[in-house]
């Protein structure tokens, strides 16, 4: 069996290192989604939203947003590997170290600039979650599952089937 070279192993343990950056954006990003479509949804003035409303587009805007969060931790994570292979080559007196050097600068704005945009697409990517959650609540609702909504009565004093509100048509 062939051992690995030292810098090999080194850059094993880097990507060790930084391998958290993905799942960690990913999970914020979710949270942030679910957080803030449970806190839009609490805050407006809309009345009769049921629970399982609530929560169904609090679900869908959390998958939404953790992509972003993601493409975020992930777009970071790239940028500190790029910096840590060329201090890794520039400490070991490599050859190639210049050219990593100037890779990991000419790459670390496109990086930055790609988790900006993903981090400001995170609220975005969740209310188009919440909207998509929002329609499946509304067919929910439209088929009488209870919990969506409260639904709509018949008999009520301002429906169209009375006969009151048929005298003032």
């Amino acid at each position: 069996m062939r051992t690995p070279h030292a810098s090999q192993q080194h850059l094993a343990q880097l990507a060790g290192k930084y391998q958290n950056y993905i799942p960690i954006g990913a999970i914020t990003g979710a949270t942030l989604g679910a957080g803030g479509s449970l806190y839009g949804n609490l805050t407006d003035k809309e009345e009769g939203e049921g629970p399982l409303r609530l929560l169904t587009e609090a679900i869908n805007a959390a998958p939404f947003a953790g992509i972003a969060g993601g493409i975020a931790g992930g777009a970071l994570r790239n940028r500190a590997m790029r910096r840590a292979n060329a201090i890794d080559a520039i400490r070991n007196l490599r050859m190639n170290a210049p050219a990593l050097k100037a890779k990991a600068r000419l790459e670390a704005p496109s990086n930055i600039r790609t988790a900006i945009g993903a981090t400001a697409a995170i609220p975005l990517l969740a209310g188009a979650g919440s909207l998509y959650g929002g329609g499946l609540s509304n067919i929910n609702d439209a088929i009488g599952i209870p919990g969506f909504a409260p639904g709509i009565d018949p008999e009520s004093p301002g429906s169209s089937n009375t006969a009151n509100a048929r005298l003032h048509m």
